[in-house]
């Protein structure tokens, strides 16, 4: 049987060893180089930043629930949204449920 190589394996193979036959003169630099820059602030409204998701564990002691079968009831009656991979594996992102339980809140009445 032959070696089986990904695309990526095969790509890395492929580039030259730049840094191994550096031919640069002192004070020369080989190629484009990387500056460091303060991160810019998305100009897409609809982006926000990465936040972590969140297991139905984490989830459930976040919200100081019992059990994750509470986790569960409040996805199946839609009260929450929830980032499903596939039927097994869910995430959430906190800040979504958060507004999603903001629109569960009772206000007050004015007396």
């Amino acid at each position: 049987m032959g070696s089986r190589q990904s695309q990526t394996q095969r790509r890395i193979a492929a580039q030259p060893d730049n840094h191994i036959n550096n031919t640069t003169k002192p004070g020369e630099t080989s190629g484009p180089t990387h500056q460091a820059t303060a991160a810019q602030p998305s100009q897409n409204p609809h982006h926000t930043p990465c936040e972590p998701l969140l297991t139905k564990e984490d989830l459930r002691l976040r919200l100081n629930l019992p059990n994750q079968q509470a986790v569960d009831k409040l996805v199946r009656r839609r009260l929450i949204p929830v980032v499903a991979f596939n039927a097994k594996t869910t995430r959430f992102v906190w800040s979504d449920v958060m507004k999603a339980i903001g629109r569960l809140t009772i206000q007050p009445l004015n007396s």
